[in-house]
């Protein structure tokens, strides 16, 4: 009998560990649909935003951890990126197998950067620094195989590890969204996927500790610097939270992000249960 995955979010352990799942994957073909490149989806609570996230993560992701890494043809010594790379088995048996080959073309195509803030809720401005500091290292440490090959310039590496070291300065964290954009794109020689989940988590805890101007500011200069004028570097972005937080103007320097909410007709069944997926279980 399948299992009921109470609180697990990662897309690969639902659907290889005999859980229940309601399938959701044609959320990617509404993401590759759309004509806006950085899409920003507010939900609420337990709405299913993070493994929707995962779930996006393992279909675009060339370079996944557990499966060797494959540089693009930019690089005289690379070899092709092709969907056998990928997680593909993991959507065989899913709606988005069926949607066409114009999407799984898709599919193991593009180096990911995913980052969550969901657990970033701390109660002072020096304890959420650090632990933003810490989060943005733990991705860079992810793809610490870019300072092995020829693909960083030395000033660039030694960029890369001031961030895993954690001795880079804070603007130096602010930029590092997009420097790490522009690294995989190079290395890679295609465009990457910036997937951030519930990016307002530490904005809330700013307002709620008195340190929002500070929070505000950094979360407005990361996104903006890999999200803003990257459009040669960036495939998609998808960005998920509770709220949109528009009135603080977060992305007000962004090129007209999409923004879809609870009440938008777009992705208005990708996320929480439809009546007749509840009738269904």
């Amino acid at each position: 009998m399948k299992k009921i995955a109470v609180g697990e979010s990662d897309f690969k352990k639902i659907i290889t560990g005999n859980y229940f799942y309601v399938d959701k994957s044609l959320f990617i073909k509404e993401i590759i649909d759309r004509g806006d490149t950085v899409i920003l989806i507010p939900r609420p609570r337990r709405f299913g935003k993070t493994l929707n996230i995962s779930m996006l993560k393992y279909f675009y992701d060339c370079c996944p951890e557990d499966l060797p890494r494959f540089p693009g043809t930019s690089a005289p010594d690379s070899k092709p990126i092709t969907p056998g790379n990928s997680y593909k088995s993991l959507f065989s048996s899913l709606a988005i197998a069926d949607a066409g080959h114009q999407y799984l073309e898709k599919m193991g195509q593009h180096p990911v950067i995913s980052l969550t803030f969901k657990n970033i809720k701390e109660p002072d401005w020096e304890t959420c620094r650090e632990k933003i500091k810490s989060l943005i290292q733990r991705e860079y440490l992810k793809h610490d195989y870019l300072l092995t090959g020829s693909g960083l310039k030395p000033v660039e590496q030694d960029y890369f590890k001031k961030i895993i070291e954690l001795k880079g300065t804070m603007g130096d964290y602010e930029n590092s969204l997009e420097s790490l954009l522009i690294f995989l794109s190079r290395y890679y020689g295609r465009k990457a996927v910036i997937l951030i989940d519930e990016y307002d988590a530490p904005v809330h805890a700013g307002f709620s500790n008195h340190y929002y101007k500070e929070i505000i500011g950094f979360t407005r200069n990361f996104l903006c610097g890999g999200l803003k004028d990257t459009g040669q570097y960036l495939e998609k972005s998808v960005i998920t939270g509770i709220m949109r937080i528009a009135q603080e103007s977060i992305f007000s320097g962004l090129n007209n992000p999409g923004v879809f909410t609870l009440l938008s007709a777009e992705f208005n069944d990708k996320f929480g249960f439809t009546e007749n997926e509840v009738e269904t279980m």
